[in-house]
C-alpha cells in the first residue's frame, strides 16, 4: 500500500519552493495556467500552498490563489494550480480539493457568508471531471464582475475556451463528510479509493476540525 504525505510550502521554505518548481516544470500541463509570481507567493503565505509526496518522491503539487476585490468585498479563493503524477489510481486530486475547501472554511469562515471558492476548467477535460463530479462545484456563470474584474488586474482574464466552478454549501458539506469517511486516525488518511495512506503534515491540523460542518 503506497505511503503519502502532503506538507505545506511557505515562502520562508526555500527547499520546499524549489521542490515544488521543479516538479512543475517537469510535469507541465497545457491546461494548467502559469501564474504571475505575486500569485504564487501569496498562494503561500496563506498557507494554500501543498506538496505531495508518494513513497518518499515527489508526485504532486497543489495551490489556492486569492481575488480581493475591496475591503468590504468577498474574497475569492481560485482552487487553480493541482497537478499529480502517481503510481497507480489513488484519486488524490479530489483529497487535495476537498482539503483545500475544508482549509478556506476552517480559517476564513465568517457567520452567514459562505467562503467564495471557484475552479477554472475546459470542457473534457480531467479537471473538469475532478472538479465537477469528485468534488460537487457547479457551473457559475457568468462569475460575478468584481471577480472577474480583479482577475483582470491580475494579468489573468477568463478564457473563452473554459468556464468556471463554484463551490455551494453542498460542495462543503461534502468535503467535511469526505475527508471524515476518509479519516483514520490522528492526521492520517486513506486515500479516496482506499488504496494508500496520506499522513498530513500541517501543524494547525487538529481531527476535531473535521466536525465543524
Amino acid at each position: 500500500m503506497s505511503q503519502f504525505t502532503m506538507k505545506n510550502v511557505r515562502t520562508d521554505d526555500p527547499v520546499g519552493i524549489a521542490e515544488m518548481e521543479s516538479f512543475l516544470l517537469l510535469h507541465p500541463d497545457e491546461n494548467v495556467r502559469p501564474r504571475p509570481e505575486a500569485q504564487f507567493k501569496m498562494a503561500l503565505n496563506i498557507g494554500q500552498g501543498f506538496v505531495v509526496q508518494q513513497d518518499g518522491e515527489t508526485c504532486g503539487c497543489s495551490l489556492v490563489y486569492k481575488f480581493q476585490p475591496g475591503p468590504n468585498g468577498y474574497a475569492y479563493s481560485e482552487i487553480g494550480t493541482m497537478r499529480i503524477e502517481t503510481n497507480g489510481s489513488f484519486n488524490m486530486q479530489a483529497f487535495l480539493a476537498k482539503f483545500h475547501l475544508f482549509q478556506i472554511y476552517i480559517e476564513e469562515f465568517e457567520p452567514g457568508q459562505l467562503n467564495q471558492v471557484f475552479g477554472v476548467v475546459k470542457a473534457d477535460t480531467a479537471s473538469e471531471h475532478i472538479l465537477k463530479n469528485k468534488v460537487s462545484m457547479s457551473p457559475w456563470a457568468p462569475p460575478p464582475p468584481a471577480l472577474v474584474s480583479e482577475r483582470g488586474r491580475a494579468g489573468l482574464p477568463f478564457q473563452s475556451d473554459k468556464y468556471v466552478l463554484h463551490a455551494t454549501e453542498q460542495t462543503f458539506k461534502e468535503a467535511f463528510a469526505d475527508l471524515r469517511e476518509w479519516h483514520i486516525s490522528d492526521n492520517q488518511f486513506q486515500t479516496p479509493k482506499n488504496s494508500g495512506n496520506i499522513t498530513v503534515l500541517l501543524n494547525w491540523f487538529d481531527q476535531t476540525l473535521l466536525n465543524l460542518f
